[in-house]
């Protein structure tokens, strides 16, 4: 008789996400969904936390980039309240990064420095700032929001491996 052996989960794998039918409940759900994914880092590493962390900000970041493009483009005179609405939405969403960052025990001086600045004042080569300058005008050519978008996404490639590299060499 062969002898099976038996499973063993090596760590807990979540559960797939669910939509329900309720006014206020898919908010609700995936505010959850998010904290879970960033705080349940006991068993994580701290780099697979800044990995993911950021992962969520890219994700969030391109869908947002996506609406906001489509909002100012074939309109003749786009709102400067289109605008507005993303810059605010871009450091309201940087900020949340940086508060992520520290939830995961990124030291302070490293968050302020590579992510959002002292006071959050957005200096020149923190992230907020980058993507606060790159952010296309209304009315710019094709090429031009391409070119805006790929600074974006190295800017928050380049955030990450920041982060990264601080967090292995002590900085």
């Amino acid at each position: 008789m062969i002898r099976r052996s038996r499973f063993i989960p090596g760590q807990p794998v979540p559960l797939e996400g669910r939509i329900v039918l309720s006014r206020m409940a898919p908010a609700l759900i995936a505010v959850a969904h998010n904290a879970q994914a960033i705080s349940g880092g006991a068993h994580q590493s701290l780099a697979d936390q800044v990995n993911q962390a950021f992962d969520l900000f890219q994700n969030d970041y391109i869908q947002s980039r996506s609406t906001y493009l489509t909002s100012i483009q074939n309109v003749p005179n786009p709102s400067s309240a289109t605008m507005a609405a993303f810059s605010l939405y871009t450091t309201q969403r940087v900020n949340l990064l940086a508060q992520q960052l520290l939830d995961a025990s990124v030291p302070q001086h490293l968050v302020n420095k590579k992510i959002i600045g002292a006071k959050e004042q957005m200096p020149p080569g923190s992230l907020a700032h980058s993507l606060i300058e790159t952010i296309p005008q209304p009315g710019v050519t094709a090429p031009s929001v391409s070119l805006y978008t790929l600074g974006q996404d190295n800017s928050i490639e380049a955030a990450r491996i920041a982060i990264l590299h601080g967090l292995k060499h002590g900085k």
